[in-house]
């Protein structure tokens, strides 16, 4: 009989086997109770993506269990003496493990035929295939062919149930515990049952997200397949011990020949891993004290040094390419050498990217890239000989990383249906100082279908061929822009005296038009303007929806941002009276953002080490008076006072924070990140209380926020400091103590 009628009749086998249809019909059934009771924070994490990510831990639990049974059942009848010496019992173990992964796939396929049906109902226009096949072919299905290598593996190298079974459970249980281990860079391969795939869109594509997927899958699936090849190894032959099987086993060479491949390529795997860069964990700096227990801050930046360049003009072309998702670019900068002497001149480019010639004055340099890649960038610098006007031409390009610290998240990138990139990823930052006459001009090529928009100003379209747009742009006396473009939609209105204008995704139209956001976007603008002041914009302000995977919002330049579950219509208003609506997403973060003009942009309020002082603290604060004279004050009191005051309880309590000394065991990267979780809860939960209690000091919420206003129109472009904030509001720290 030949390999291929031997491995159809154990496939065959399996399918009579009663215990292999059981783990088949309870995997089905349980994933489709998934598919009808899950969540996400879009229909596509919850109907999709989150169902398979369940399902997952469940089936795997179930393959890992039949595995065992069936690897188990020939020693177990003692007939595995018997069955080897008629048959290679190499060949014998793997048809039995290929004709497990066959159940798994099986499985998956009956999932399919059910949820896909089920998926296309509730999502309708928003369902993207790409989507759904990953879920379950690149999540589900995966998870349950490592989990029978894994289980496969280990059973060959041990021959006991128990100890394979405890090996793979730790292997589950340290999936899960890896997930908040992000200085195991890059921490998403390690998640080899559910991948950390989550805050999937609704409206653009998610390929940053599934490029995580299957650069996990190929990662794992190396790892899972080195195992089952070194149980392979281990296979026991009739008469031999385990050194001795060992000894037999090998001298097939394609063994030893796989076990060495699957070692390399996982390693390489892991060490060239193409999403992440290699970017130090953030400094949060010193633990301090605030008046209510300890708080921390972002590590005090150091005076900076004097500058040695200035930036007169800078022309860039840029080639986008959405198909190779790869960026080009020329960039020509004319600076003056303020010191006179040689010296270095640097760049900040996004990691990823490489310099490919570098030109002073029409003469080739060199240029070397540092061994330091921080906050996803990386510094090039060249050497700079006399001269006090020179011309620097840069040639770079490359495919966008994004920052590997702390929270892994894929920002960045360029795909066929969206791009997004920082400044860094445009074009090379110049280290130089930057003047009102410095400019900024230059033109980018982006596909026909994607509408770009550019932070501090508008670009103009100039001309379309084969399907590609170019367009240009230009700006005085401000920093490099970064770039956003997908199929978007505009809706311009005016607000706070200055013209807005609500970019937002093409798909969402009808959901924006029905939960009236342009109305809330432009109460919160008057309301804020009429607190505080008006903001020192001359022409627009500018609001963008962007992607669910950004997972939150952001403020910079004339624009505030936020994620497209700000504008989905189950989180966008409040369901009930006073219900919260998303848990903190929607309408809050898109207030919260817009807030951050006046907070963070308009002024600096500037973090140090003896407060909890920050943008952030105050813009919940305001966020919070917004939303009392919207919903009223039940609904702000039960969704702010009472979260922050839960919040403050909990930071109060933490252990790093009752033992402080204990933060001198841990690494400094360990240190960072607990650091950096309790700065989070202290700036934006314990700060906006110790504002409550200003206010009330100042005699309630009109005087609080004149003097606010004051402060605001004082320090406008400036930064501002605690003791500015607690000159302009009349008190002292120990005021501000909630302790007392």
């Amino acid at each position: 009989m030949t390999e291929w009628a031997t491995l159809i009749r154990e496939i065959r086998r399996l399918l009579q086997d009663r215990y292999c249809r059981i783990a088949i019909l309870i995997a089905v059934a349980v994933s489709l109770r998934f598919c009808l009771y899950s969540n996400g924070r879009t229909a596509t994490d919850a109907y999709i993506i989150e169902p398979a990510k369940s399902a997952a831990v469940f089936s795997v639990l179930i393959f890992v269990l039949l595995t065992l049974v069936q690897f188990h059942r020939d020693f177990k009848n003692r007939t595995d003496s018997i069955i080897f010496s008629y048959v290679n019992p190499v060949h014998q173990q793997i048809r039995r493990t290929i004709g497990l992964c066959f159940l798994t796939l099986l499985t998956t396929c009956f999932i399919v035929v059910v949820a896909y049906p089920l998926a296309a109902y509730r999502l309708g226009d928003y369902l993207k295939i790409e989507d759904f096949f990953v879920a379950w072919f690149g999540i589900f299905g995966p998870a349950n062919i490592f989990a029978v290598l894994l289980t496969a593996g280990f059973y060959m190298l041990f021959r006991r149930v128990e100890v394979a079974f405890l090996f793979v459970a730790a292997l589950i249980a340290a999936a899960n515990f890896l997930q908040g281990q992000f200085t195991l860079n890059p921490s998403y391969m390690y998640f080899w049952v559910q991948t950390s795939a989550a805050n999937f869109s609704d409206v653009v594509s998610n390929t940053f997200l599934i490029d995580l997927v299957w650069w996990n899958r190929l990662f794992c699936g190396l790892v899972a397949t080195l195992i089952w090849l070194l149980g392979i190894c281990s296979v026991r032959r009739y008469g031999f011990g385990w050194f001795g099987s060992l000894a037999v086993n090998i001298k097939s060479i394609w063994i030893p020949s796989g076990v060495a491949v699957s070692a390399l390529a996982a390693y390489f795997a892991f060490v060239y891993e193409p999403h992440f860069d290699r970017s130090l964990p953030m400094n949060f700096g010193p633990v301090i004290s605030s008046g209510t227990g300890i708080a921390t801050t972002f590590q005090t930046a150091t005076k900076p040094p004097e500058p040695t360049f200035r930036l007169l003009k800078q022309i860039t072309d840029v080639r986008i390419d959405t198909k190779r998702r790869r960026v080009n670019g020329q960039a020509i900068y004319q600076l003056e050498n303020l010191k006179g002497i040689a010296q270095p001149l640097s760049f900040d480019l996004s990691t990823g990217y490489s310099i490919e010639q570098a030109k002073v004055n029409g003469v080739v340099v060199p240029i070397v890239c540092g061994d330091k890649e921080e906050m996803g960038r990386a510094t090039w610098t060249m050497q700079v000989e006399v001269t006090q006007q020179i011309e620097v031409e840069l040639l770079y390009g490359g495919r966008v990383k994004n920052n590997g610290a702390i929270s892994q998240r894929p920002t960045f990138g360029i795909s066929e249906g969206f791009v997004w990139l920082s400044p860094a990823g445009f074009a090379p930052i110049a280290k130089a100082e930057l003047g009102k006459e410095s400019k900024i001009s230059g033109s980018f090529s982006l596909p026909e279908k994607l509408f770009p928009l550019l932070t501090n100003t508008t670009p103009e379209k100039i001309a379309t061929e084969d399907g590609v747009t170019k367009w240009s742009f230009s700006l005085n006396g401000s920093r490099a822009t970064g770039v956003s473009a997908a199929d978007y939609a505009s809706t311009k209105f005016q607000a706070g005296g200055l013209d807005v204008n609500f970019v937002h995704f093409s798909k969402h139209g009808q959901e924006v038009e029905s939960m009236k956001a342009v109305e809330v976007m432009k109460a919160s603008i008057d309301y804020f303007t009429n607190a505080y002041g008006p903001l020192p914009y001359k022409d627009h302000l500018v609001m963008l929806e962007l992607p669910a995977s950004f997972s939150g919002g952001f403020a910079a330049g004339n624009t505030s941002a936020m994620d497209e579950t700000s504008f989905a219509s189950e989180g966008f208003l409040p369901q009930g009276e006073f219900a919260n609506p998303d848990g903190g997403s929607g309408i809050e973060t898109l207030v919260h953002e817009i807030a951050h003009q006046w907070w963070g942009l308009a002024t600096m309020p500037v973090p140090d080490e003896s407060s909890l002082w920050t943008a952030e603290g105050i813009t919940c604060y305001s966020t919070y008076r917004f939303m009392e004279e919207y919903y009223g004050a039940e609904y702000a009191k039960k969704t702010y006072i009472d979260v922050w005051e839960r919040g403050r309880m909990r930071y109060e309590n933490a252990f790093y924070i009752r033992n402080p000394q204990y933060l001198k065991m841990l690494s400094p990267a360990d240190a960072s990140n607990v650091l950096g979780g309790l700065r989070s809860m202290a700036i934006y939960e314990v700060m906006s209380l110790q504002l409550l209690k200003a206010e009330a000091a100042c005699g309630g919420k009109e005087a609080f926020q004149k003097k606010l206003g004051d402060l605001y129109k004082s320090r406008i472009r400036q930064p501002v400091t605690y003791a500015d904030f607690l000159t302009a509001v009349g008190l002292k720290a120990e005021d501000l103590d909630l302790a007392k």
